[in-house]
């Protein structure tokens, strides 16, 4: 299986079984989206593949392996990236700033460079 028209893998490959199941509660996505066949799941790995396909290739595997251990700040992280990339920005992931520590990306557009460090706020549902 590729990635849409990237000849690579595809990082979220579509299940062998039929599964038409949403998440169970407490539920990783990662492993939702291993089983899952319904329209939702699908169109998930869909963006999931075309979008990592396009970040720099170096960083792809290191975004795929975070989606599986930090889902929401991995998430917004390939956002941003993505983002950048549209706005016309050639990005560097995670390059050392000048302050000497390490920052998410930085785009390099016509006019100037960015440095961008991805922030996701955590909310607490119990806290309402």
């Amino acid at each position: 299986m590729t990635v849409a028209g990237s000849g690579s893998a595809a990082w979220f490959p579509e299940p062998f079984r039929v599964d038409d199941t949403y998440a169970n509660r407490g539920e990783l996505v990662t492993d939702w989206l291993k089983r899952s066949t319904v329209p939702r799941a699908r169109e998930a790995r869909r963006f999931l593949n075309e979008n990592l396909a396009k970040v720099p290739h170096d960083h792809q595997l290191v975004l795929y392996r975070a989606h599986h251990e930090r889902w929401h700040s991995a998430f917004s992280e390939l956002i941003v990236a993505r983002t950048l990339q549209l706005l016309g920005g050639d990005i560097e992931a995670e390059p050392e700033s000048e302050a000497g520590t390490r920052i998410d990306f930085r785009a390099c557009f016509a006019d100037g460079e960015v440095g961008v460090e991805v922030v996701s706020p955590v909310f607490d549902p119990d806290a309402a």
